[in-house]
């Protein structure tokens, strides 16, 4: 991506193709993750550790955030924009750590939710300069990865819905629902076309 540092209109291109690939990978497993937390924890997990369900399901949201965050830092690392990088390392730890105080009189509950909160905040500057530099900004980078992470809410509903009728051993649950929610996946980003399955196919072809 350096050599095209200069070519603003092939790496804004190469941005979107990347950001839809990750948001195609990592919609499904951090949604199907939260989906299917409770049989999960139920395999991996004693009992005590059973309270922690809610604080994976919502850190997952975390997860679908990281892709775009870190995609935006890389983009001024390749234009050699490390002092920016800074400055928006300092920001988000301010914001995060100012969250962070605010929430802890309110228990361990409002702390997860003060780190989702940061993980989404920190898109408005990361993507701040990504839109000055290469003129990819949040609007446009949301519309890309929108496709996939609708798909993905879908096909995690209904996984989550699949294994709630079931009554069986954790493990052919997550089996099973993870399974139905796989390819309602699959077969919903066909569907709508999601680009980053497109941009599969095509390697696959």
């Amino acid at each position: 991506l350096a050599t095209l540092q200069d070519d603003n209109v092939a790496l804004r291109q190469k941005y979107r193709q990347i950001i839809q690939l990750l948001t195609f990978m990592m919609a499904p497993v951090m949604l199907f993750l939260g989906a299917l937390a409770e049989p999960l924890f139920e395999l991996a997990f004693p009992p005590r550790w059973h309270g922690a369900i809610l604080y994976l399901q919502m850190l997952c949201v975390v997860g679908i955030f990281f892709a775009l965050n870190a995609m935006n830092i890389n983009i001024l690392n390749v234009k050699g924009r490390s002092d920016l990088v800074l400055r928006i390392g300092a920001l988000k730890k301010t914001v995060n750590i100012g969250l962070l105080l605010a929430a802890i009189p309110f228990g361990l509950t409002w702390i997860v939710i003060s780190q989702v909160a940061g993980s989404a905040l920190a898109l408005v500057p990361n993507t701040w300069y990504s839109a000055r530099l290469i003129q990819y900004g949040l609007v446009d980078q949301l519309l890309d990865a929108s496709k996939p992470v609708l798909a993905a809410g879908f096909a995690a509903a209904l996984a989550w819905l699949v294994q709630q009728q079931l009554q069986m051993h954790p493990l052919l649950e997550l089996l099973i629902a993870g399974g139905a929610g796989g390819a309602s996946y699959l077969l919903l980003s066909l569907a709508v076309r999601a680009e980053g399955f497109m941009l599969l196919l095509d390697k696959v072809r």
